[in-house]
Formats: structure tokens, C-alpha cells, sequence
């Protein structure tokens, strides 16, 4: 039989227990891409590397990714930007060279077929960019710019949705490991044409434990702890107020 079950995957910045409860939810599948951004975040980026590189077939760099691998400014959101600093420098003494490596020579974008269908994936834009926050209606108008493609794939704003921009599906599966305004664990399953939103249990408590027991300086991880709650709580990631 054709395969036809694509997961896409993107954002799990160093959360393993989001990853599982993600595939736990999506069930089986006959190939995996990845979007981008493994690490940053989150505790544990070892085994998140680990796992998309033995298991997804197609795979691009994250602006936190290249950040880590060829040590340069990940060019984040200001109020996300001194725990993602932060756990940047940890997470090059966690990672091996090969895993860094293996980061450093992900390409911006990746094209290929599946399923009879034409897909491009990239992190923010499917021009190769890793750090622009483009909304749904400015990915799509880059998207009619381009021939001979399907499916475009891309990540990076921690927001799932799914549009149209012409003839050609236009996905962002949500983030993994840091939703922004979902209290889920987000992917997509791309199922010959259909497109399944998958969204997963997801909790705090354990990663803020984890966190909290890390070298990182305590302030870092109450902004953690902040910003998680403030998405919790408001659906949003926006900058905590005074009384969030």
C-alpha cells in the first residue's frame, strides 16, 4: 500500500514527555518531518535530538537550533529571550559533539514527496528564514508565489492552524513543547489530503522540577514559571502582567 500518514512535527525544545504524549495521541504513522527547533526551553535536549534524528526522515534547523550549533543570536521574543539564552549555554554542555553536528547541517528548508503530494518544509518561512513571526495570511502570500507544491510545512510562532493559499495546504502543526495558545502538546497528521490537528496532554509541574534542580540561575527559572503560567492561564504568550 502507498503511505499516506505524515506526522509533522515541530518545537519541542528539549520536552521528551511532550513528544510522548504527542505519539501517544497521533497513533501510527508511515513517515515523520520535523520543523524545527529542538532544543532551548526545556531540560532535557538529548533525547529529543536523539529521537527525531533516528526517527524523522526529514528534518530542518530552528532558529534555536542553529543558535546552539553555530553559536549566534537565536533573535527570539523579547520576554522569552534570557530563558532562552540561558538554557542555550546549558544545553551545549548537554549535548554531544555529534548531536551538534548533526544540528549544525540542518538545512533552512527541505523539499520532498510523499504520498503523491509535493510538500516543502521549513522552520518560519518557506523562504528560508528562521526568525520572522509571520501570521497565517503572510506565510500563505509567500506561498503563492511558488510552482509546483502541495503542501508547505513551517513552525516557529508555537501556533497551530491550518489555511489555504490557492491550490496548495498550508500547515503549522503547533508547537510540542512550549504551546502558546493551547494548554496541549500540538502536531498534525497529514493523511492523504486530510489534515488531523493533534493535541495532547501536556503539564508543567514535572519540567519546572527539572528546571528548578538545573544550573540555572533561580531568576530564569521563575520567568519560566511565569510565562508558562500567564499561557496557562490566559491562552496566550504575551508578557505577564503585574498581577498575572
Amino acid at each position: 500500500m502507498t503511505p499516506t500518514r505524515l506526522l509533522i512535527l515541530s518545537d519541542i525544545h528539549g520536552r521528551p514527555e511532550a513528544l510522548e504524549s504527542v505519539l501517544r495521541a497521533a497513533g501510527g504513522w508511515d513517515a515523520a518531518v520535523f520543523c524545527g527547533d529542538l532544543v532551548s526551553y526545556g531540560p532535557q535536549p538529548g533525547p529529543v535530538v536523539d529521537w527525531v534524528r533516528d526517527n524523522c526522515r526529514w528534518v530542518v534547523a530552528g532558529n534555536h537550533d542553529r543558535a546552539l550549533a553555530l553559536g549566534v543570536d537565536p533573535q527570539c521574543k523579547d520576554t522569552w529571550r534570557p530563558w532562552a539564552l540561558a538554557t542555550l549555554a546549558w544545553h551545549r554542555s548537554l549535548l554531544h559533539e555529534d548531536q551538534i553536528s548533526w544540528l549544525r547541517d540542518l538545512p533552512a528548508v527541505t523539499e520532498f514527496e510523499f504520498g503523491g503530494a509535493r510538500f516543502v518544509a521549513a522552520h518560519a518561512s518557506p523562504t528560508g528564514d528562521l526568525t520572522g513571526y509571520r501570521p497565517p495570511h503572510e506565510i500563505c502570500a509567500l506561498v503563492r508565489g511558488l510552482s509546483g507544491v502541495d503542501v508547505v510545512l513551517t513552525g516557529h510562532t508555537h501556533e497551530q492552524w491550518v489555511r489555504r493559499a490557492g491550490p496548495v495546504a498550508c500547515i503549522n502543526p503547533g508547537s510540542v513543547g512550549l504551546p502558546r495558545t493551547l494548554r496541549r502538546a500540538c502536531a498534525a497528521v497529514w493523511d492523504d489530503g486530510r489534515v488531523e490537528s493533534i493535541r495532547a496532554p501536556l503539564e508543567w509541574a514535572t519540567t519546572r522540577l527539572q528546571l528548578a534542580a538545573s544550573p540555572l540561575p533561580p531568576g530564569v527559572v521563575d520567568l519560566a514559571d511565569s510565562l508558562m503560567a500567564h499561557v496557562w492561564r490566559h491562552g496566550t504568550c504575551g508578557a505577564p502582567r503585574p498581577d498575572s
